[in-house]
């Protein structure tokens, strides 16, 4: 059975950074808008794997999960950033 399958969101995967501050620093002109604490971004970030910016409800079948030694915290995944293409 693939993941999408199983209804495992990108928010709960490894590649997935939804934290203020990682995005603030991706997103040139960001913080024009507001910051990256915004509540219109809701749970919106950015896959490290695909380097797309996405909900954190977005199902993929390249999820890998958290392992559980990990720091669980939202946006503390504890990966690399993205590093965005120009």
């Amino acid at each position: 059975m693939s993941v999408a399958h199983q209804h495992v969101c990108c928010g709960q995967c490894r590649h997935f950074d939804n934290a203020p501050k990682t995005l603030e620093t991706l997103i040139p002109g960001l913080r024009v808008m507001g910051s990256g604490y915004s509540s219109v971004r809701a749970s919106d970030g950015l896959c490290a794997y695909h380097d797309r910016y996405l909900s954190a409800d977005y199902v993929c079948d390249s999820f890998t999960k958290i392992r559980e030694e990990e720091d669980l915290l939202v946006g503390d995944t504890g990966i690399e950033p993205v590093t965005p293409a120009v």
